[in-house]
């Protein structure tokens, strides 16, 4: 997983607090400075970087669990993309054993899978 430089932490009462390095844009917010359309390379390059992003999560044996185009950012370089916003994220897998936990916390994924992403220009990936 690509780092992100974390400067401080803390908590209060009733908020876990961080400061980091300044990322950029989110990647819905991208998709509306472009006119509403991604190129079909640009839309392969996000995938592959979000891929390769879930990965190195899921092989911490975490899943994201609020994946939307607005907790992916772009960083400041303008070209590594970044997770942000893992609130919901959940262990998926027993740290000491390796094995899934009893209650399979990813079944509401399939929940959100009938959404579209937004950042797709009226066309699946498959069809270009």
């Amino acid at each position: 997983m690509l780092p992100i430089q974390v400067y401080k932490f803390w908590k209060t009462r009733s908020h876990n607090c961080m400061t980091m390095e300044m990322l950029g844009d989110n990647l819905f917010d991208r998709f509306c400075q472009c006119s509403y359309q991604f190129s079909k390379k640009t839309i392969y390059m996000i995938a592959i970087q979000v891929l390769e992003r879930l990965e190195d999560l899921h092989g911490t044996g975490h899943v994201h669990r609020d994946l939307k185009p607005e907790n992916m950012v772009v960083g400041e370089d303008g070209g590594i993309i970044h997770l942000i916003d893992i609130g919901l994220a959940k262990p998926f897998m027993d740290p000491r054993t390796g094995r899934h936990v009893k209650k399979c916390v990813a079944s509401h994924l399939f929940n959100r899978s009938t959404q579209k992403l937004r950042f797709l220009p009226g066309t699946l990936v498959t069809q270009a």
